[in-house]
């Protein structure tokens, strides 16, 4: 199992923002909202860590997350689930 990094660009407010590593096959966590969980950033609402409420909704401004299942949650076009997906790629997230 190869650990691959890639580097998180979070947008909390218009200005400020944090930069973390994500650490892909990690065994602390597996999802993006778990990974800001323990970075300690102040978080987005979640519920149901599933994918079905859609509370955990993040823009996604540059880069590719996947999926570890289908979230049942609405999303638009460039919204992410962060309870259920891990990036692929480096990304720029912002919070909403």
């Amino acid at each position: 199992m190869n650990l691959m990094i890639f580097n998180c660009k979070i947008f909390i407010f218009s200005k400020k923002y944090l930069n973390i590593q994500f650490y892909h096959n990690n065994k602390k966590y597996r999802s993006l909202l778990e990974a800001l969980e323990i970075h300690r950033i102040p978080l987005l609402n979640y519920q149901c860590r599933s994918g079905y409420c859609g509370s955990c909704r993040a823009l996604l401004i540059k880069g590719k997350v996947q999926y570890h299942k289908e979230p049942l949650g609405y999303t638009s076009s460039n919204e992410i689930l962060t309870c259920c997906c891990a990036p692929i790629e480096h990304i720029i997230l912002k919070l909403l």
